[in-house]
């Protein structure tokens, strides 16, 4: 069907040309492809084509471009039309076309799992504390230097740090309980102090403290105006840090970033895969780099 109907209709041509060199389709070429076959699919099944059709289009894309084929999505075509979100570029197009279906993209967009940092995870295989021992180990933890000690008191009250972290009235005060993230080293003469109290609560960010750009001596994770210093001594160790972060502190992504993270998440990461709510762009680059050949 998306064989035909792409030799059939103008541009067709172009979308065969373009895969057959490339063996990938540029942006452009891709909505060309989406808006051809949702134009063919409103011609034969009306402005509000059923499911089915619009799965069938989905995989009959992937179908006759396998490179296109998002691996990590458990069918593949999700990001041309996920029946379980109504998402997909096939939708966003119909929605376009329609241009009466906001209400109903809302309300099943708002059905899709959530999965990410926020996400209440399994407590650890260690024995977990509980009351009076747990505040005993959160003060021992308060007033030592010994490592060992401090990372067995961390692993024994994960269960207790999670239970804070998703309580919206003791989230705020993680660390201050939790002192131990805040081990700061002597500075290269900055003022971290005035620094701190300038950036606000955005939400997690590196800070990078050194002579120049080319020449970092230390990473910090700034967390509600609080320098947590990294163990890395490169940048891109540094960002594991800063990633790991939200996890950590049940932190969401900011806004801005959300796409660039769940990418990080699911593709690098492989955390949540499958159930953690994708934009079509992030499957889409996802399957670009799957059939990358090296």
């Amino acid at each position: 069907m998306v064989y035909v109907a792409l030799h059939q209709k103008t541009g067709g041509e172009d979308i065969f040309k373009e895969y057959n060199v490339t063996k990938g389709l540029s942006d452009q070429t891709r909505r060309k492809l989406v808006n051809i076959l949702v134009a063919d699919m409103i011609e034969s099944h009306g402005r509000v084509p059923p499911i089915n059709v619009r799965v069938t289009y989905a995989l009959g894309i992937v179908t006759l471009f396998p490179n296109l084929k998002d691996t990590a999505s458990p069918t593949g075509y999700e990001h041309y039309y996920d029946p379980h979100s109504g998402q997909g570029y096939l939708a966003y197009r119909l929605k376009t076309v329609q241009r009466n279906t906001t209400s109903d993209f809302k309300r099943t967009s708002k059905s899709a799992k959530q999965h990410g940092p926020k996400t209440l995870r399994e407590t650890s295989t260690s024995e977990q504390l509980s009351g009076d021992e747990c505040r005993e180990a959160m003060s021992v933890m308060k007033h030592s230097a010994d490592q060992p000690v401090i990372k067995e008191k961390m692993k024994a009250t994960f269960k207790h740090r999670q239970s804070m972290l998703h309580d919206p009235d003791q989230s705020s005060g993680i660390l201050d309980d939790f002192p131990r993230f805040l081990d700061t080293p002597g500075l290269v003469g900055t003022s971290m102090v005035t620094f701190l109290e300038r950036v606000g609560s955005a939400q997690p960010f590196l800070l990078c403290v050194g002579q120049k750009k080319s020449s970092i001596q230390k990473f910090y994770i700034i967390l509600d105006q609080k320098a947590i210093p990294c163990v890395a001594q490169t940048a891109v160790a540094a960002f594991d840090e800063l990633f790991k972060a939200h996890f950590v502190f049940a932190v969401s992504y900011d806004e801005a970033l959300c796409n660039f993270y769940t990418f990080i998440q699911t593709t690098v990461y492989g955390i949540d895969v499958g159930t953690t709510k994708e934009s079509p762009r992030v499957k889409e680059i996802r399957a670009k780099v799957d059939h990358i050949e090296v």
